[in-house]
């Protein structure tokens, strides 16, 4: 039998997505999409099983198999609030812990070649309607943090890719995108200005909070670029572990008051005829601990742009997203 459903935040209503959906004591089940839905084959015998859906940071919810059969269900599921231990601040140098965070890399993350199995997908959206998909598992030889993503190696496994447009229907237009687009994201080993002692100066580094990231009591620093630099560059929220100073995530993107002035940085190749205006740039990193040592562990990118054709009165919004884990 084949059932279906979307699963949601309790609180908040939003959709979550990548939640676990399983059945109770056997290895069979999934994982909902971005926009929270999920659909899943039960081998008719556990027809009287319940799944269980489950999500880090979320209490976890058993639903009876039989009531899901033959309808989609909204299935919400309740936040787990988790206590992090009192912690005192004062005058907290926050462009300090930044820098203590790369001067730490060596302690906290892998020293020796080790490899991954990754899964990675893209698709390119033109108003709303998807024109292209792909997904792929691939094995990475993943070279150790003191050195650069230029020695990283990917074979692939297995992929899938749909065309869903006609060609003729779409744009000349080539973004950097693509699974060396997802790798370079893994910003302690392919530093972006904001982490590069060299670049920090362009910056503003201010303390937002502590927050609870993955159980994991961490700062939450803020950055964005100075008054006085005009040229576009990144504005976010980084996320730093207070015990071991490791980076363990961040959420960012092109700063939206110059995000306009962007399009040379993510545009390769385009027909003269077109006109690119990028609209909003974000990503989302973060990394996982085992045996002490952090590894790359989600990478999440989605670039809006708006674009028309010379001698068009309307132009169209096209929107690309890349995913690695």
């Amino acid at each position: 039998i084949l059932i279906g459903g979307k699963v949601f935040d309790k609180d908040t209503k939003n959709s979550i997505p990548f939640a676990t959906v399983s059945i109770e004591k056997i290895g069979l089940g999934t994982i909902s999409n971005y926009d929270g839905v999920f659909s899943l084959r039960i081998p008719i015998n556990y027809v009287g099983s319940n799944i269980v859906v489950s999500h880090l940071g979320y209490q976890s919810l058993s639903v009876p198999i039989e009531i899901l059969e033959g309808n989609v269900y909204n299935l919400y599921i309740q936040p787990k609030y988790i206590p992090i231990q009192e912690v005192f601040i004062r005058n907290i140098d926050a462009k300090g812990i930044v820098r203590a965070a790369i001067e730490n890399k060596a302690n906290n993350y892998k020293d020796s070649d080790i490899y991954l199995t990754s899964f990675y997908r893209e698709g390119v959206k033109q108003n709303n309607r998807y024109l292209s998909y792909s997904e792929a598992v691939f094995k990475i030889f993943k070279s150790s943090y003191d050195k650069g993503v230029e020695y990283d190696q990917v074979r692939l496994l297995k992929s899938r890719k749909l065309e869903l447009s006609d060609r003729r229907d779409t744009l000349i237009v080539k973004l950097k995108a693509g699974i060396k687009g997802a790798l370079d994201l893994d910003i302690i080993k392919s530093m972006p200005d904001f982490l590069d002692p060299e670049y920090m100066d362009s910056y503003v580094y201010t303390k937002a909070d502590i927050v609870a990231l993955d159980s994991i009591s961490a700062y939450a620093i803020k950055f964005e670029q100075k008054s006085n630099v005009t040229q576009p560059l990144f504005s976010g929220t980084l996320f730093i572990d207070v015990k071991s100073l490791a980076l363990i995530g961040a959420d960012f993107g092109i700063n939206p008051d110059y995000v306009e002035h962007s399009a040379n940085l993510f545009v390769t190749k385009k027909d003269r005829k077109i006109k690119i205006r990028p609209e909003e740039i974000k990503y989302t990193v973060k990394y996982i601990q085992q045996n002490g040592k952090y590894y790359i562990h989600h990478v999440r990118g989605d670039l809006n742009f708006r674009v028309r054709e010379r001698r068009q009165l309307f132009s169209s919004n096209f929107s690309l997203f890349l995913e690695y884990v």
